[in-house]
């Protein structure tokens, strides 16, 4: 996480945001591309490790069978809401006359939906930087702490340093004992926890670890003013 000192101030309503339209061109149609931060899960499937397998057949069906639950995947990214086609009369699916966006899958081939794929892919890590940007930001992770001048009389040894320093995942866990479980992020409501977006996961990483710091950060200026006395 980058540290650096910055004027703008964002808050919760900054965490909802699009990347700007765009289209592409496959087979027959003009996809309209509407990514939102919202749509974005915690992880792709294009990142799953296929290199173990040996047999060039088996390999290509296999890396085959991941573009097509890739697309599968993206197809929230396409817009399907807004008006665009026959004089901004019709929807996509309305103008090609499909009943679900699902559909798409059964006219795009493998190299339409490697170029879908690769397109949505690469828009991702931009979004997700700004989504992190913004929410550090709010939760002033993107600021050093003050630095306190304090030597405890007594320190503890590294390996308890070391033992208690919290994992991802036990945060993660604290998120959902300790406080609501409830998301904060409508996209997620009547989800488990498994099935969140990568914002809701991460909102909630952040805040505790926001958290931690600052009650650090108390406790510390509390023991040294005691000293001082």
């Amino acid at each position: 996480m980058k540290k650096k000192e910055t004027n703008q101030n964002y808050n919760f309503r900054d965490l909802s945001f699009n990347f700007p339209d765009y289209s592409l061109k496959l087979n027959r149609y003009i996809i309209p591309i509407k990514l939102k931060i919202e749509n974005i899960k915690l992880l792709k499937y294009s990142e799953l490790d296929l290199s173990y397998i040996q047999d060039e057949y088996l390999g290509f069906e296999f890396e085959r069978y991941k573009e097509i639950k890739l697309m599968t995947d993206n197809l929230v990214h396409i817009n399907t809401e807004d008006k665009l086609f026959n004089n901004f009369k019709q929807t996509f699916l309305q103008y090609h006359n499909l009943k679900s966006i699902d559909e798409v899958l059964e006219y795009l081939d493998i190299a339409d939906m490697y170029s879908f794929n690769k397109s949505i892919s690469s828009k991702i890590p931009f979004m997700i930087k700004i989504f992190r940007e913004r929410l550090y930001n709010s939760l002033k992770l993107d600021i050093e702490p003050p630095h306190i001048k304090y030597e405890p009389k007594k320190d503890k040894p590294q390996n308890i340093k070391d033992y208690l320093q919290f994992t991802e995942n036990y945060i993660f866990l604290q998120s959902l004992i300790e406080f609501s479980p409830q998301p904060f992020f409508s996209e997620n409501n009547n989800k488990t926890p498994d099935e969140w977006s990568m914002r809701e996961y991460e909102t909630r990483l952040a805040y505790l670890t926001a958290k931690n710091r600052f009650e650090s950060t108390e406790n510390l200026w509390q023991m040294k003013s005691m000293d001082d006395k």
